[in-house]
C-alpha cells in the first residue's frame, strides 16, 4: 500500500511534535538547589525548596514535590512556569514531622505553566535532610552555636555564616561532619563575637547540593533591658530569659543586702516589708545590671 499525502502529513506532524517535546526537555539547565529550613512549631518542621538554573527557550514548567520519611511516594507541591534567562524559583512551604527526614524533588515538563505534556526525567534530583535544631546564645565575648542534624549522606560540610542583614552572609568557620553509623550529628562551639547581627548555617552535601538553616538574630547582652515589678506576692523580672546562670542581689534604700540567690524562672519570693528596693542581676552573658522598683 502506497502512503497517501494525508499519511505523510500526519507522520510529519507527529515527528514535529515529538521533536518539540524532546527539545523542550533540554532548554532548562540545572545549576544548583537548596532545601531551606524555615521554622518549627512543636514537632512539625517547615521547609521550602529552591532551584536555580537557566531557561533558554521553549517555556517549560517546573514541578516541586516533597516526601516525609525514607519511604512512600512524593506529593505534588506546586507548579511554576519558566521564563527565558537565569532563574531562582522557590516552592511554597511544606511541612514534615521533625523526627522524619524531609525529601524534596523537582522535574521539568514540556507544557508551559501546567506541568503537563512530556516529563523530562533527566532534570529530576533529590534533596534529603533533617535539621533538628540550630540555635545560638550570645555572651559578652562569644556567640555559642549549637545544632543537631540527621543526614542520609556522610561527610557533608557545615559552614557557619554571619551578616549585617538577612540576605548577605560571610563564612566564619567550616566544619566537616564526622562519619558515624546512625547518621546523626550534634555540634556545640563558642566562637569570638563578630560585628554582625545575623547568623545562619549552610550545609553543603557531598554532591554539591545546599541546605540553609533558619536565620538567627545575634543579640548583644550589653543591650539587655531588665525590668522588675511586683505581681501578687512575688517579684517578676523580665529581660533575663536568655541570661546564663542568672543571679540576683536584693538591696534596700539604705544599702543593706536583703537577699541574694540564683534567679529561677524570672521570679523572686515575696518581701516582708513594702518599700523601694534595688535589684542587681548578673550572669555569664550579662554585665551586672541594677534596676529600682517599688514593692
Amino acid at each position: 500500500m502506497k502512503p497517501t499525502l494525508l499519511g505523510f502529513c500526519l507522520i510529519s506532524l507527529f515527528q514535529m511534535l515529538a521533536y518539540g517535546a524532546n527539545a523542550q526537555c533540554g532548554v532548562f539547565t540545572y545549576n544548583s538547589s537548596s532545601l531551606n529550613f524555615k521554622y518549627s512549631i512543636g514537632d512539625t518542621c517547615t521547609y521550602t525548596f529552591t532551584v536555580n538554573g537557566t531557561e533558554t527557550g521553549g517555556s517549560p514548567s517546573l514541578r516541586f514535590l516533597y516526601r516525609c520519611g525514607t519511604s512512600g511516594i512524593f506529593k505534588n507541591l506546586n507548579c511554576v512556569g519558566l521564563n527565558p534567562g537565569s532563574i531562582s524559583i522557590t516552592s511554597t512551604n511544606f511541612s514534615c514531622p521533625c523526627n522524619q527526614i524531609a525529601y524534596a524533588q523537582y522535574s521539568t515538563w514540556t507544557n508551559s505553566g501546567s506541568c503537563g505534556g512530556k516529563q523530562c526525567e533527566e532534570s529530576s534530583i533529590n534533596l534529603a535532610i533533617s535539621l533538628k535544631e540550630f540555635s545560638v546564645i550570645s555572651t559578652e565575648r562569644n556567640d555559642c552555636y549549637s545544632w543537631s542534624i540527621e543526614d542520609p549522606q556522610l561527610n557533608s560540610l557545615f559552614v557557619l555564616e554571619t551578616g549585617n542583614n538577612e540576605t548577605a552572609f560571610n563564612p566564619i568557620k567550616q566544619i566537616l561532619t564526622k562519619t558515624n553509623l546512625d547518621l546523626k550529628y550534634s555540634y556545640n562551639e563558642c566562637l569570638p563575637k563578630t560585628n554582625h547581627s545575623f547568623a545562619r548555617l549552610k550545609i553543603i552535601k557531598p554532591d554539591g547540593l545546599i541546605l540553609y538553616s533558619n536565620i538567627l538574630k545575634l543579640k548583644n547582652p550589653s543591650n539587655t533591658k531588665v525590668i522588675a515589678y511586683r505581681i501578687n506576692n512575688y517579684i517578676k523580672v523580665l529581660g533575663v530569659e536568655e541570661v546564663i546562670n542568672a543571679k540576683y542581689e536584693l538591696i534596700d534604700v539604705y544599702g543593706r543586702m536583703i537577699r541574694k540567690d540564683q534567679l529561677q524562672n524570672g521570679s523572686i519570693e515575696s518581701l516582708q516589708e513594702p518599700g523601694i528596693y534595688f535589684l542587681k542581676i548578673s550572669g555569664e552573658n550579662l554585665k551586672p545590671t541594677t534596676v529600682k522598683f517599688v514593692y
